[in-house]
C-alpha cells in the first residue's frame, strides 16, 4: 500500500474519532453535572492556580484515536489543564509548573505513565512514591537517540484499560519480575545510547503474553513485526501496536501484512511537551503522547 493510502487509511480514523469527539461533547453539554476530562481539568486548573472564569466557550478537538492505548485521555487531561494555565497567565496569576502538571494530570489519571509524557513530550520515565498525603508523581525527560524512528499501527477495533488490566495478575514469580526490571533498565540505554539493543530491551513477560487472548489481531501483528527484525510492542494497554527502527520505512511485508489486517499504519513525529499561550492552549500533536511514553499496564 502506497503511503499515501496509509495516510488516509489513518486520517480516516482520525476523522471518524473527531466526529465522534464532538459528539461526545454535545452529548455531555446536554448532562447538568457531567463534563468531559478536558472540561473537568479546566475547572481543576483554575482551582489549582487560584483563578476565577465565568461565561467560557470551549471548543475542543482530540485527534488521537480513542481505546487503543494510545494516551488519549491524558492528551485531554492535560490539555484542559494548559487551557487553565493560558488564562491563569491572562489573569497575572502564576500558571502551575511542569511538575505540578504532572502530578495533577496523574491524580485524574491514577497513574504517571501517559500525563507525564503528554506534559513533557519526547521520551520520558516516570514513577509514583508513596507519601502521606497521597501518591506523589514524578517524571524525567530522556533524550531520545535521533536515529529511532516511531511507527504506529492503529487498528478498527477497541480496548479498554480497565478491561484488559484485569487480565494482568495479581503476583508475579521473582523470577518474571527480574526478568522484566532488568529489559526497563536496558530499554533507557537502548532509547537513549543504544538503538541495536531495542528488540531485547522490548521484550515482556509480564502484560503483553497475559493480553493476547484479548486481541489475537494485535498480538499476532506484534509477532509478525519482530520475526522480521522490528522492534514492537503493545501501545500501552493496546490494542495499537508501537514499532521503533532506525529505518525511515517499515518493510513492505509488514505494512500489507497490516493493510490486509485492518491496521492503519504511519510514521509519527515525536511531539514536543503541552504549550500554551494566555488563553489559548496549543493543539497537542498527534505523534507527542504515541510516540514518548505509551507502556501504561
Amino acid at each position: 500500500m502506497a503511503d499515501e493510502e496509509r495516510a488516509a487509511r489513518l486520517g480516516e480514523i482520525i476523522r471518524r474519532q473527531r466526529e465522534l469527539s464532538e459528539l461526545s461533547m454535545r452529548q455531555f453539554a446536554n448532562l447538568v453535572g457531567i463534563s468531559n476530562p478536558y472540561m473537568s481539568q479546566i475547572e481543576r486548573g483554575l482551582r489549582e492556580t487560584g483563578v476565577v472564569a465565568t461565561g467560557l466557550i470551549v471548543r475542543c478537538r482530540n485527534d488521537i484515536p480513542h481505546s487503543r492505548g494510545l494516551g488519549s485521555s491524558a492528551a485531554a487531561v492535560v490539555g484542559g489543564l494548559a487551557a487553565a494555565n493560558g488564562l491563569a497567565a491572562q489573569a497575572g496569576s502564576n500558571p502551575m509548573t511542569a511538575e505540578q502538571l504532572v502530578q495533577v494530570s496523574s491524580e485524574f489519571e491514577g497513574h504517571p505513565d501517559n500525563a507525564a509524557a503528554a506534559v513533557f513530550g519526547g521520551a520520558v520515565v516516570s514513577w509514583t512514591e508513596a507519601d502521606a498525603g497521597g501518591p506523589r508523581y514524578a517524571a524525567a525527560s530522556i533524550r531520545l537517540h535521533p536515529d529511532i524512528n516511531v511507527f504506529i499501527a492503529v487498528p478498527q477495533v477497541r480496548s479498554s484499560t480497565a478491561e484488559t488490566r484485569v487480565l494482568l495478575p495479581d503476583q508475579v514469580s521473582h523470577t518474571d519480575a527480574r526478568f522484566n526490571v532488568s529489559r526497563a533498565a536496558l530499554l533507557v540505554v537502548a532509547l537513549t545510547e543504544r538503538p541495536d539493543l531495542l528488540m531485547a530491551a522490548t521484550e515482556d513477560v509480564l502484560h503483553q503474553p497475559q493480553r493476547e487472548a484479548a486481541m489475537p489481531a494485535s498480538a499476532e501483528y506484534l509477532a509478525v513485526l519482530r520475526r522480521r527484525g522490528v522492534t514492537a510492542v503493545l501501545s500501552g494497554a493496546g490494542p495499537a501496536v508501537l514499532a521503533l527502527s532506525t529505518m525511515c520505512e517499515l518493510p513492505a511485508g509488514v505494512l500489507e501484512y497490516g493493510s490486509e489486517n485492518g491496521f492503519a499504519v504511519a510514521r509519527m513525529s515525536v511531539g514536543d511537551g503541552v504549550k500554551w499561550t494566555s488563553g489559548v492552549a496549543a493543539r497537542p500533536q498527534l505523534g507527542s503522547d504515541a510516540g514518548s511514553n505509551t507502556r501504561n499496564t
